[in-house]
């Protein structure tokens, strides 16, 4: 047991630290105490005494060395470094300098040259594209409401026979080819017909025995099993079958067509009585009198070039017209030695169906000569020349021969081709070929021959044909005269 008084450090212990002690019952907040001896009194100095005045002689204080390490709480200091200056250039380096410099300026100006240049082509090409899209855009508005391919303000108008009138849509009737086109299932509905068909052929049901069949994109009609030539073909549009309004005009009783090319009410007025329907099972029920005089000419002449030629189409109907007789009164020559009196004019002008679609007026000719001339184009188109159109009919102005002789005044003269214009390419075509070797079935002779020019006083003019009526037709055209060697 240890007697040592209170207060008395331990003999025994060793002393690592004599201010141990004193540290041990300092405050936490007290600042640390640090002892050193001053060189100058060789005096114990605490560190943080107030009390201590302790001098420095300037020896002392020179040959102190400043310590490199930063004062606690401050930062070290950069060094500044002094920065070097570049060495002037020489007057060649100047020189070169300033070259180099022009040179890239004159890259530059030639860089956005070119630059410009190509910016400048382009625009060019897009603006002459935008021009020619504009250009194409009018063209096809223009041509789609203004063309005559397809005119929307020619209305139809069907009147039925309570009076009542219907003006069809421009989905059920339209303007084309210079014809008006009607829906039939539209006409069929309002006249209460049976249709029945398909996209390639429509047929329309009049009674058990008597119909008519459509052919899509021909004009061929088969009425009740015979092949009839329209004006225009069918067309298969908008779900619906159209056919050219002239059909019913041509092929139909009872039902009336008035065309009206101007004015406020333009368009196409067909008109049904209370009776209508097809003509006929057979033409020769439809054309009694055509008939009697076939047969009656089959009997009478034995002569076979003075029988009626077989044709594709039916043509009954005409017939009168192509073959008027041995009749001098279309057999008049006219020429320069005999023309035509001054204040000759035909009182009989029919307008021609198949004058040519450019804008000129529709041309006329003689009765007679204007339904043998409808007869013999459609015959033409049953066998495939449909393009075959009247360029002339009659005119108080030939330009072959002087006014007061020109065979275009009398109304029997036509000039008909499928060439641009009146010109001796005619002559290569098969449709003249067509032309020279049937005319004389419908009544025509070609006028001014190949090798007649001496006689006739008139070039070659494959196009100018002329109506004499089928017997002196036939008999001019297989002798090889012309007219001036025929009435001779």
């Amino acid at each position: 047991m240890n007697n040592r008084p209170a207060g008395r450090p331990d003999p025994g212990k060793k002393r690592t630290n004599p201010s141990a002690d004193k540290r041990i019952n300092r405050p936490a907040s007290a600042p640390a105490v640090r002892h050193h001896t001053d060189k100058n009194t060789s005096k114990s100095v605490t560190n943080g005494d107030v009390r201590h005045n302790r001098t420095h002689t300037v020896s002392d204080t020179s040959r102190r060395i400043p310590s490199s390490k930063p004062v606690h709480g401050t930062k070290p200091s950069k060094p500044v470094s002094k920065k070097a200056s570049k060495p002037a250039l020489t007057p060649r380096e100047k020189a070169i300098l300033a070259e180099q410099k022009r040179l890239e300026e004159i890259r530059k100006r030639k860089a956005f040259k070119a630059f410009r240049e190509k910016f400048r082509a382009v625009m060019v090409f897009a603006l002459i594209g935008a021009v020619l899209a504009l250009g194409a855009v009018f063209a096809y508005v223009y041509f789609n409401f203004n063309s005559k391919d397809k005119v929307p303000e020619h209305k139809v108008r069907v009147t039925l026979s309570d009076q009542s009138l219907n003006v069809l849509e421009e989905d059920e009737s339209f303007y084309r080819n210079g014809q008006h086109y009607v829906s039939l299932s539209k006409i069929c509905e309002l006249s209460s017909l049976t249709l029945h068909g398909d996209t390639k052929s429509m047929t329309v049901s009049f009674t058990d025995s008597l119909y008519v069949t459509f052919k899509t994109g021909t004009n061929i009609a088969e009425v009740s099993g015979m092949n009839c030539v329209m004006t225009g073909k069918s067309y298969f549009e908008y779900g619906q079958m159209f056919i050219p309004c002239s059909f019913f005009t041509e092929y139909c009783y009872g039902i009336n067509v008035v065309h009206q090319e101007s004015g406020k009410n333009k368009g196409c007025n067909i008109t049904f009585d209370k009776q209508f329907g097809l003509l006929a099972k057979s033409f020769e029920e439809s054309y009694p009198n055509a008939v009697a005089k076939q047969a009656s000419d089959e009997k009478d002449n034995s002569n076979a070039d003075d029988m009626i030629p077989v044709f594709k189409s039916n043509l009954l109907a005409y017939e009168t017209y192509m073959n008027p007789g041995e009749t001098d009164e279309f057999l008049t020559l006219i020429n320069e030695a005999h023309p035509l009196a001054e204040n000759y004019s035909p009182d009989d002008l029919t307008e021609i169906r198949y004058t040519r679609n450019d804008g000129r007026d529709t041309q006329k000719l003689r009765l007679y000569a204007a339904k043998a001339l409808e007869a013999m184009l459609i015959e033409m188109r049953s066998h495939g020349y449909s393009d075959v159109t009247v360029t002339r009919g009659y005119s108080l102005s030939d330009g072959s021969t002087p006014n007061s002789s020109a065979e275009h005044r009398s109304g029997l003269a036509v000039d008909l081709h499928n060439v641009y214009t009146e010109s001796e390419a005619f002559a290569q075509t098969d449709a003249y070929k067509w032309l020279f070797r049937n005319c004389a079935d419908f009544g025509f002779i070609l006028r001014y021959p190949k090798d007649k020019t001496q006689i006739t006083g008139v070039s070659f003019e494959p196009w100018h044909y002329r109506y004499v009526g089928r017997y002196h037709a036939r008999r001019i055209m297989e002798s090889g005269m012309c007219l001036e060697e025929y009435l001779a």
